[in-house]
């Protein structure tokens, strides 16, 4: 796990839930800030894309998925919200899975998936 998802995981808890960043070295808090500005630019880290294709082959039905290498279990609300302005594009593969046209971005599909999820 690289020094910004695992400084990103220290401060949300590995259950996605945030905690108060008064106990974040000045370190720990650039980490974040930059963990956060890359997501709003639309890129998002390779084991958050790699959740999301794992979650979508199993079914795309599991209220949690397993992200990165420590395999901390996340909400699925959780991942789609960290993958909503993402602007990769996903595998063909992906894109065939859900009835998506190739070159298709990632945020598209969890905006679409996230309107057709029942829960």
């Amino acid at each position: 796990m690289d020094k910004l998802t695992k400084s990103f995981f220290q401060e949300h808890g590995r259950r996605g839930g945030l905690k108060s960043r008064a106990g974040l070295t000045p370190a720990q808090r650039r980490a974040s800030a930059s963990l956060a500005a890359r997501m709003r630019s639309g890129h998002a880290p390779g084991h958050l894309r790699e959740a999301f294709d794992e979650w979508v082959e199993a079914g795309a039905d599991a209220k949690t998925v397993t992200v990165g290498y420590a395999e901390a279990v996340m909400p699925t609300a959780w991942l789609l919200g960290q993958l909503w302005n993402c602007r990769d594009i996903m595998p063909s593969t992906l894109c065939a899975d859900l009835d998506m046209r190739q070159g298709s971005t990632y945020g598209m599909a969890v905006r679409r998936v996230k309107a057709e999820i029942d829960w």
